[in-house]
């Protein structure tokens, strides 16, 4: 993709037709899939440019909106038809690490480094909530568990539940997974043990997926509704690597996705039997970025050294 300092978020569209990338130059570029042209570029980035930390297509296909966040602290909206921005704000003095919309499409939450959740209308980009970060404070203090507070460091994953419009979960540095209600004011829920330090952080049904930058057990699956860990998933890598993991995702309840720097490249798991199923290079560069398609099994993937990949995982079952 040439000289554009990493790909940092991407996401493929409703019906699989099109991916969007965010690149740490600021640039933002739409491709057709499933054979990776490009289509052309949103918005040009330069040497100078902070990188656009996410990207999401709108839940609801007739509107062909995507959502862009970056650590600049701009959000913006892309009418993809029209291919110019619709609307935009700032958040001042914040570098957002991570944007997510709710299944309706009707609201979206944002995180980053200043430590606060922001809940907005997507329609309208008002704020409509604010729930602050807590104080700095030992991240191995039980009142990290406290139900009551918000994180205590960097935020660089939120998601929205798949089936639930009013729960998301947020993930960052404190070593912590936040689950929110926007009908509360505060923290649901907190799981104690994750260090999410990129996109790792996902939802289906009634399970959590996390990926931290850990050497070894880096992949966990949590029950939604206890907060206790269901189990540890293997993530094969040699004995120098490491596992050391930005990226993981559900492709499907027995399948799992993930990447990072340690290995650097994505391998998909067979959840029940452990099998590696295959993996894909990163051309020796670590994976900042991923996303799945789950109605048609595709996987996209960006590492730091800008390339992009493509490709379908099979279903034997």
């Amino acid at each position: 993709m040439g000289d554009e300092n990493g790909i940092f978020s991407t996401q493929i569209n409703n019906d699989g037709s099109k991916a969007a990338i965010g690149l740490g130059s600021g640039s933002i570029q739409l491709f057709s899939l499933p054979e990776l042209q490009r289509i052309r570029k949103l918005h040009a980035g330069s040497f100078i440019g902070l990188p656009v930390t996410s990207i999401k297509f709108h839940p609801v296909p007739v509107k062909e909106l995507c959502y862009t966040a970056g650590a600049d602290g701009s959000i913006s909206v892309w009418d993809i038809k029209a291919l110019t921005v619709s609307d935009s704000v700032d958040e001042p003095g914040n570098q957002i690490g991570a944007l997510d919309l709710s299944n309706d499409g009707l609201s979206f939450a944002t995180a980053g480094k200043d430590k606060d959740v922001r809940l907005y209308d997507s329609g309208t980009l008002q704020l409509k909530k604010t729930y602050f970060g807590a104080l700095s404070r030992d991240i191995e203090s039980d009142e990290v568990a406290s139900s009551e507070n918000g994180h205590s460091q960097k935020i660089l994953a939120l998601r929205f539940h798949p089936e639930d419009k009013d729960v998301f979960l947020t993930a960052g540095w404190d070593h912590c997974v936040k689950m929110w209600d926007i009908r509360t004011d505060g923290v649901v829920r907190t799981i104690r043990g994750p260090f999410v330090c990129g996109d790792g952080l996902d939802i289906l049904s009634d399970e959590i997926l996390t990926g931290s930058w850990l050497a070894r057990n880096s992949l966990k699956i949590w029950d939604y509704k206890s907060g206790r860990l269901i189990e540890d998933i293997p993530f094969p890598v040699s004995d120098h690597q490491g596992e050391f993991l930005y990226c993981a995702r559900f492709l499907d309840e027995n399948t799992i996705v993930a990447g990072g720097s340690g290995s650097n490249d994505v391998k998909v798991i067979d959840r029940k039997s452990r099998e590696l199923l295959g993996e894909l290079a990163g051309a020796n560069h670590c994976v900042q970025a991923l996303d799945v398609a789950q109605k048609t099994r595709k996987i996209l993937l960006g590492t730091s050294g800008n390339v992009i990949k493509c490709a379908t995982v099979s279903n034997n079952n």
